[in-house]
């Protein structure tokens, strides 16, 4: 277990001091959240070599195997993550992650109609409002560019 969780340590560790140097070419503000996940990235990355390294034995590998119903899954939920990326210059940021997330509670079983509808534009709502409205990070609008 050892040999995977360090390559992937190191790995995120990469990553973490790539993008914490890459945010030198933001201005002072700008680079503030790059750096600090960044820095957050590297040290979690060495508490996974840490964590590894104290206890060996926490993970067994298993021998079961991925059912075909599970890639299928993975599949589905794969092609729906593309569908919705290129979705998102027609219809917009808030009305895509709508039909995201109803089709993936759907996918998953949940069945209480009333319940994903709420929760499915509430929570894209909620995102837009936080992203668009208090951070000013410009969301793809679609259809409604013109509207907001």
């Amino acid at each position: 277990m050892f040999k995977i969780n360090g390559i992937l340590a190191g790995i995120f560790f990469s990553l973490g001091l790539f993008a914490f140097f890459y945010s030198f070419q933001f201005s002072e503000v700008a680079a503030f959240w790059p750096k600090f996940f960044a820095v957050v990235l590297m040290v979690l990355a060495i508490a996974l070599i840490v964590d590894t390294k104290l206890k060996p034995d926490r993970e067994q590998v298993s021998e079961n195997t991925i059912s075909t119903r599970e890639y299928k899954l993975l599949a589905i939920i794969a092609a729906s993550a593309v569908i919705y990326m290129i979705a998102m210059d027609f219809l917009g940021f808030t009305v895509s992650s709508i039909i995201l997330l109803f089709f993936l509670f759907w996918v998953f079983g949940y069945r209480h109609f009333k319940n994903v509808i709420i929760i499915s534009i509430a929570s894209s709502i909620v995102v837009t409002l936080i992203f668009q409205v208090f951070l000013k990070v410009p969301l793809p609008q679609g259809l409604f560019e013109n509207f907001y």
